[in-house]
């Protein structure tokens, strides 16, 4: 009996397995490091609000949201709260990624939700 191409039988039948879970493993790394990002600029944005905001609260409003929508490609929904010199933002954006592109239409719903104020002259910031 000859068993030298059991092996490779077994390889190329596993082959498509093994890339899809490449596939996978590299899409859930590039929507992590996306996650990131948006939750670094939802930060970034209301510590820069938070510096400003005592001017008009429609001014900084609007300043965050400028400051968002340069540094965050595909803004699906972005809401800013403004209330008694508390800031909330919530972020959403949706991202196709190389797998779900491949297989499906679906896309990935990122979200980044943060609350920020100032307490004694520090500025605090919290997810929601």
């Amino acid at each position: 009996m000859n068993k030298k191409g059991q092996v490779l039988i077994a390889f190329i039948l596993l082959l498509p397995i093994i890339f899809m879970f490449l596939g996978l493993l590299i899409d859930c790394g590039y929507l992590l490091l996306e996650k990131r990002n948006v939750d670094n600029n939802t930060k970034d944005a209301l510590k820069y609000g938070l510096k400003i905001v005592d001017e008009d609260e429609k001014i900084v409003e609007s300043k965050i949201k400028k400051q968002l929508n340069s540094n965050i490609e595909d803004v699906k929904k972005l809401d800013i709260k403004i209330e008694n010199k508390i800031i909330e933002i919530n972020v959403e954006k949706t991202k196709k990624s190389i797998f779900t592109v491949i297989f499906s239409r679906y896309e990935y719903l990122i979200t980044s939700h943060y609350r920020g104020y100032i307490n004694e002259n520090k500025i605090v910031i919290r997810k929601v």
